[in-house]
């Protein structure tokens, strides 16, 4: 199982492989403390580190089963009492096994339950912190192997490292700690989202910081006003025939749909630069803010709501919108040839700028040389 599990990275497949080369010989039960007792000999418990493995499962008819308790003495929606759900129904919800007969439960709640499960099942991602893979995170792929049938085997699961706070150990007694409520509080959600996907991922430790938590509001906010002033100012906005540079521009979206989503704004500035003349054609500005909401969504999708919504007035909410797609087939000539612009405009203006520093250089030097000429000479008139 271990081998079809999308782990994300070698280090964490290499974890568990010594993991479970270190376990093979773990006992599975003990005589005391805590677990669940042994259907076919009390005596014995399942340790708790594996009986805490598969409550994922539960997860998907908890709803129906609870209602403002978690000990059963409440039933939930499904009007279920806990004596009702024997090792048979289990078996049934979870296992594919036979329905009982006689049974506790009614068919058709057992189907409801069953289809809630089947619905989730197989989880598609746990994700959890480096120091779980030595015991909860193998753990779980032991036992859902053990139980579980086949195909609801673990998809992926994803390890990361701890979270620091401005390049320090987060520590309440310091004074460096920062709970989510209060970065939310503080910061904002999106801008807290978009920190927190640039603080770092993987098994290496993630560093929020703070400075670039208000950055990122800042720059929310910016990208928001020039969306407004180009919806704003429409008007004002080329329309008709497109130019080269309107063809770079839409070529340059598309690429960077699937490419470079993070490198988005590079593309309009640059666009913003080459249009200044004649301006910015207006279903291609249009184009770019549809695009980069929906990219940016699942990092800040409120501010791509409000993009999408409240600025491009659009009828439905971004949440049910489809991830992009390139609308004219691709041609990498435009994009080797906006390349090749960049560049040659990026050599001209960094000969320009050694030009003008060498000139303000002799233009110093030779204002020197005129003081000391000066001082040479009023030195020799001297008596």
């Amino acid at each position: 199982n271990l081998a079809k599990t999308n782990l994300y990275t070698p280090e964490t497949r290499h974890a568990f492989q010594r993991t479970l080369a270190w376990l093979n010989k773990w006992a599975c039960g003990r005589t005391y403390g805590l677990g669940s007792k042994l259907p076919w000999d009390p005596h014995f418990l399942v340790e708790s580190l594996s009986d805490s493995t598969i409550y994922m499962a539960y997860y998907t008819v908890a709803q129906l089963l609870h209602e403002n308790s978690l000990d059963g003495s409440k039933p939930g929606p499904l009007g279920v009492t806990a004596d009702q759900l024997t090792d048979e129904i289990w078996e049934y919800i979870f296992c594919n096994g036979p329905f009982p007969d006689p049974s506790p439960l009614a068919r058709e709640k057992a189907d409801a339950l069953k289809h809630e499960y089947e619905y989730f099942y197989p989880f598609d991602i746990r994700s959890s912190a480096k120091d779980l893979v030595p015991n909860h995170l193998t753990f779980c792929l032991y036992n859902h192997a053990a139980i579980f049938p086949e195909d609801k085997q673990p998809l992926s699961m994803r390890a990361n490292g701890h979270l620091t706070l401005n390049g320090k150990k987060m520590s309440k007694s310091l004074g460096n700690f920062l709970t989510l409520r209060d970065e939310i509080r503080k910061f904002g959600a999106d801008a807290t989202r978009l920190s927190l996907s640039d603080a770092g991922d993987g098994l290496e430790d993630a560093n929020f910081e703070e400075k670039t938590a208000n950055a990122n509001i800042l720059r929310i906010h910016t990208l928001l006003g020039w969306c407004e002033d180009m919806v704003n100012d429409e008007s004002n906005l080329r329309h008709g025939p497109r130019t080269y540079h309107d063809d770079v521009f839409e070529h340059e979206i598309n690429d960077l749909i699937n490419t470079m989503p993070s490198h988005y704004e590079a593309a309009r500035d640059w666009y913003r630069e080459m249009a200044s003349d004649i301006g910015m054609h207006v279903d291609l500005v249009r184009y770019w803010m549809r695009t980069a909401a929906l990219l940016v969504t699942p990092v800040a999708p409120h501010f791509a709501e409000h993009i999408y919504s409240t600025i491009l007035k659009s009828p439905t909410t971004i949440q049910n919108a489809l991830w992009p797609t390139p609308e004219k087939p691709m041609d990498e000539t435009i994009l080797e040839a906006a390349s090749y612009m960049r560049g040659t405009v990026k050599t001209i203006r960094d000969v320009e700028t050694a030009l003008l520093k060498m000139l303000q250089k002799a233009k110093g030097k030779k204002g020197q040389n005129a003081q000391q000429m000066a001082r040479s000479t009023r030195r020799s008139r001297r008596p």
